[in-house]
């Protein structure tokens, strides 16, 4: 018979207990072939299901642990420590399947099996313990620091075992077999003495309720029935290993309950039954609570916050407010009490002093008259609350609000604030948009602390050009806004030339030093508008401006900026249409090997004919695509299109060769990139070594150690990775040794002037040596004349593209080209 006081707690772990049972019925007998088939993505599964196991057993531990000085029952302190060490081990069980990265050892499916019985036989013992021992006694003779650590030394035992002495170990799973006599014998085991803990914690139900009996109930026979479907599969990734690793997670959550309930959640209801009473007699003075008569003479003060009064009880007591407190603030004490004894009531007014130990303190005050027998003078109940954190919060708001937190200048909102102040004046304004170049490469390669650390000099800079009456602003990220009163445009242009020379002189970042630039546009107030949200458009737009033309410069304002604006904004939209209609196609450009004339291959190139618009550069609808979110599907089509182009190639009997596809930042880092181009090679059966994907230098050191997974990854099925427009970024040699690259490109802006500018023949020869130097093959990009091939064969570069060999083909020029190309 369960007891009352134990439902319907355990009506509803029966009924979970039931449905789980069921279900697992269900699936034994339901015919193999439909229910053990090997799991697609089991292992990304098993490491979802693992990590829950992990964090519900390490929370089982950290809210029994962090209460455990709260009079905690010995039982609960024996699970939270045993439970610690499952976590531990379930942690290594799932470092150890295979198929994840070398854990000491190699994974295999006896490691992880062996750290998996090792957490199991663990929790059985801890569980037995817990509830066969008198609940609530005192059990443990040691501290449970000692006992913490006798479970951690367990734990660190068998990791020595398994990781050190595995051959000590009976085999646990037989390939191509499956589960060993011994891991079927041990599950079974282990489900009797999940059943024996079951059967206990029933026998609890018969006595008024104690603790968490029922969820523990749940968890133990839900743990028994996983342990079943472990000791069924036959794969290490079929359905019932992972079937078994759910309803793993189901037991652990019920556990957690079953020790949340009744370490926190059951001295939390005791204390809030206990504050309840105790705010009932609170209540009625809840602040600081003063009587005082019509002249502001204190008759008593209710409280606890002593501390927060003026001065100490036995000094107010019988004097008035003109003795205690400032002249202004008892003025503001007496007229509360004036205006509650004419009108009934007094709320709002505020009074600020300075408490001793407590510094300045902001009180809100609330007078209400007191009932008095006829003739006696009037008195009064006057409450007196404390609204520091509200006054400080609410000026910390404005703050955050209206100033930059990292530079301290005003923000967008109090830029947009001063505009219209001053667009409503009519004086003559010079708005200045500054906004700092190749920014994002800074806190991509140097971090963002030193970026915020730019940012911040920078900041300094451009105040110390501006005139105390200017405004300078941080509108966002790295653009300024700065606003210049009384200046006509000579002399805008003249201070716009002076933030350009602030901003440039070297400044040391981490011990770097840097010449850091700026484009800087330039609006004029009310020439060009009045408008501010106009202004600052206007001001961005030229900032653009100088941007395309080349950086660190500035410009004014003009109505064609607005136009490139608007044509840009077309184009955006038209390039959305042109993918679903299909006016996008791939070309491709031959690359030749400089050692023996012969073709190794070709880049492909993305073109888009528009119906509006004409042939447009990828240069102008790539970063276009790049901002909408289009250059992720566009990208997935140009591989699909360039590699079904590979095979038919091949298939048609050309030669064997390489073909490149460039990569977008975006498109590279995505999640799920590498089971994408996986996806798509099976799907082409294009051959891998044939395919090299093309990332740019500061896409490669974005994030350096993702980038580095992705090319191994991609790299272990025979994709070849090429570094291209080397030379432009700001590599780290240490990060691209490790790299997994097979070419680096040599950018056409230092091979377009290799003849007439020294530093370009400087730096053409030092990536080639470097690339000999790493082992990886040298192309160079934009070949145009013989004397470019020939200055470039005799420096050792490898191969070379370009207009001299041929301009970008379609898939039928190209195979042509091939078909009739002779090295000469």
């Amino acid at each position: 018979m369960i007891h009352a006081s134990h439902q319907p707690q355990a009506r509803h772990a029966i009924i979970a207990t039931g449905l789980l049972a069921a279900v697992l019925v269900a699936i034994v007998i339901t015919p193999l072939s439909d229910f053990r088939p090997e799991v697609p993505f089991f292992l990304p599964l098993h490491s979802a299901l693992e990590v829950l196991s992990v964090v519900v057993a390490a929370l089982i531990f950290a809210v029994i642990w962090t209460s455990r000085h709260e009079h905690l029952a010995d039982n609960l302190i024996i699970l939270a420590t045993a439970f610690l060490g499952v976590a531990l081990l379930d942690f290594s069980h799932a470092m150890s399947v295979q198929g994840m990265p070398i854990m000491v050892t190699p994974s295999s499916p006896d490691k992880g099996i062996a750290f998996w019985l090792a957490g199991r036989m663990l929790s059985a013992v801890a569980l037995l313990a817990a509830v066969w021992l008198r609940w609530g006694a005192r059990h443990l003779r040691w501290p449970a620091g000692a006992q913490l650590a006798g479970v951690l030394a367990i734990v660190a035992g068998v990791h020595v075992v398994i990781l050190g002495y595995p051959q000590i170990l009976p085999q646990m799973f037989a390939a191509g077999q499956g589960l060993t006599r011994f891991k079927v014998v041990s599950e079974y085991v282990l489900i009797a003495a999940y059943l024996m803990v079951a059967v206990r914690l029933v026998w609890y139900w018969r006595r008024p309720r104690e603790f968490g009996a029922s969820s523990l109930f749940a968890a133990a026979c839900i743990m028994a029935q996983g342990e079943i479907f472990f000791a069924l599969y036959t794969r290490t990734s079929d359905f019932y290993n992972l079937v078994g690793h759910l309803y793993s997670v189901i037991a652990y959550l019920y556990l957690y309950r079953a020790v949340f309930i009744e370490s926190v959640q059951r001295p939390y209801r005791l204390l809030d039954r206990s504050q309840r009473r105790l705010s009932a007699t609170l209540d009625a003075v809840p602040d600081l609570l003063f009587e005082m008569d019509a002249h502001g003479r204190y008759l008593e003060v209710h409280s606890g916050l002593l501390d927060h009064l003026a001065a100490p009880l036995p000094k107010l007591l019988g004097r008035t407010v003109h003795d205690v407190l400032p002249p202004e603030d008892a003025a503001v004490v007496l007229s509360a009490l004036q205006e509650a004894q004419t009108q009934g009531l007094s709320r709002g007014k505020v009074i600020a002093l300075d408490i001793l130990g407590k510094g300045r303190r902001w009180f809100e005050l609330s007078v209400a008259p007191k009932p008095v027998e006829k003739g006696v003078e009037p008195q009064f109940v006057l409450i007196s609350r404390d609204i520091t954190d509200r006054f400080e919060n609410e000026q910390a708001l404005y703050a955050l609000s209206n100033f930059d937190q990292l530079t301290g200048l005003p923000n967008r909102t109090s830029l947009l604030n001063t505009l219209e102040h001053i667009a409503a004046g009519g004086d003559p304004v010079a708005i200045f948009w500054v906004d700092l170049d190749r920014f994002k490469n800074i806190n991509d390669v140097m971090g963002h602390a030193s970026g915020d650390q730019l940012l911040v000099e920078t900041a300094r800079r451009l105040r110390s050009k501006l005139r105390s009456q200017d405004v300078l602003s941080r509108h966002s990220g790295d653009s300024f806004v700065a606003v210049a009163h009384g200046l006509g445009r000579a002399q805008a242009a003249a201070l716009a030339a002076n933030l350009l020379s602030a901003v440039a002189e070297p400044v040391s970042l981490s011990g770097h030093e840097l010449s850091v630039t700026v484009s800087i546009g330039v609006t004029m107030c009310p020439d060009d508008t009045q408008d501010p949200a106009v202004l600052l458009k206007n001001a961005e737009g030229a900032m653009y401006r100088v941007k395309d033309e080349g950086r660190n410069h500035y410009e004014f304002y003009a109505s064609e900026v607005q136009t490139r604006v608007t044509h840009a904004a077309a184009v955006g939209a038209a390039l959305k249409l042109a993918f679903q209609r299909g006016e996008l196609r791939l070309v491709y450009q031959p690359q030749v090997s400089l050692d023996d004339g012969h073709v190794t291959g070709a880049e492909a190139l993305l073109r888009w004919d528009s119906p509006r618009f004409g042939a447009v550069s990828p240069a102008e609808f790539i970063p276009l695509a790049e901002a909408n979110g289009l250059i992720v599907p566009i990208g997935e089509w140009v591989i699909r299109q360039a590699l079904t182009q590979l095979h038919d190639w091949l298939a048609g009997g050309l030669p064997k060769m390489a073909l490149a596809i460039n990569l977008s930042a975006t498109q590279f880092m995505q999640s799920g990139f590498i089971e994408q181009a996986s996806r798509i090679l099976d799907a082409t059966q294009a051959p891998p070594d044939c395919v090299e994907f093309e990332i740019t230098e500061a896409v490669a050191m974005r994030a350096p150690e993702a980038a580095l997974g992705i090319m191994q990854r991609l790299g272990e099925r025979g994709i070849h990775f090429a570094i291209d427009d080397f030379g432009t970024g700001y590599s780290s040699l240490s990060y691209l040794k490790r790299f997994r690259i097979n070419k680096l490109k040599i950018d056409q802006s230092f091979v377009r002037d290799i003849f007439s500018d020294a530093d370009d023949q400087a730096i053409v020869m030092a990536v080639i040596q470097m690339a000999h130097s790493l082992g990886v093959t040298t192309i160079a990009e934009g070949v145009e004349t013989v004397e470019q091939i020939q200055f470039l064969k005799a420096r050792g570069c490898h191969e070379a593209q370009g207009f001299y060999f041929s301009r970008p083909l379609t898939a039928g020029q190209f195979e042509q080209y091939i078909r009739n190309w002779q090295p000469g």
